[in-house]
């Protein structure tokens, strides 16, 4: 009984001693003020399997994430922020947004997936046993995105940021099992009258989406520590 009630006494204190230790500490408004305003337009993008509006998000989301920058809405201005201030302006909302001017950027990122190179390695093999074929592949695409750091106040080209990923995809089959069966028991004096056969086929390619997230994140990090704060 008095080892359950310490136990309990010492919880909350393991918890906020858990959360100190999982997660960071929230960040001050002077450290927000510090950090260098961004935005992106659009994620402009020539490969049918990325959409653009898709790359802008996830640009997005990991400039907010890496807790460098403050970032302003631009991509998607008309469909809310702007709509809200005319409500505001009509006096069809409360507070003063309607009137108040938007947070400009310092610096404007333009993001474009700058290379997809489709089939940049592939391998192919197999081995026939008795009439059964077993092979395999892979394949290797390759996706790269570029991101152009401008200055807001000049239209300077200060910086290019470029990250690579592969896309890879693998297959195997199985084959002619029938066909040894009946190798197998020909050789032993057997008939089989009826020779069943099986055929499998598997293939596996890895997502693009998840690529192209791991390219932006990588591209941000750089970001963060070129003109981050």
């Amino acid at each position: 009984m008095l080892v359950a009630v310490a136990l309990a006494a010492s919880m909350p204190a393991l918890a906020a001693d858990a959360r100190a230790v999982g997660a960071a500490p929230p960040a001050t408004a002077a450290d927000r003020a510090s950090r260098p305003v961004v935005t992106i337009y659009e994620f402009r993008s020539g490969v049918s399997e990325i959409g653009a509006r898709g790359a802008t998000d996830m640009f997005v989301t990991a400039l907010v994430k890496s807790g460098r920058f403050r970032v302003v809405e631009r991509s998607r201005l008309n469909e809310g922020v702007v709509r809200e201030k005319q409500l505001n302006a009509n006096g069809l909302a409360t507070g003063d947004v309607g009137s108040t001017q938007l947070q400009g950027a310092r610096f404007v990122f333009e993001g474009s997936v700058s290379q997809a190179n489709a089939s940049e390695d592939q391998r192919a093999s197999g081995i026939g046993v008795g009439g059964m074929e077993v092979g395999g592949g892979s394949n290797r695409d390759t996706l790269a995105i570029d991101v152009r750091v401008v200055d807001a106040s000049s239209g300077e080209v200060l910086d290019v940021v470029t990250a690579q990923r592969s896309v890879t995809a693998t297959s195997s089959s199985l084959s002619g099992v029938g066909n040894l069966l009946s190798a197998v028991a020909g050789s032993r004096g057997y008939g089989i009258p009826v020779v069943p056969d099986v055929h499998v086929q598997q293939q596996h390619r890895e997502s693009v989406d998840e690529a192209l997230r791991s390219a932006i994140e990588a591209a941000v990090a750089t970001l963060g520590e070129r003109f981050g704060h």
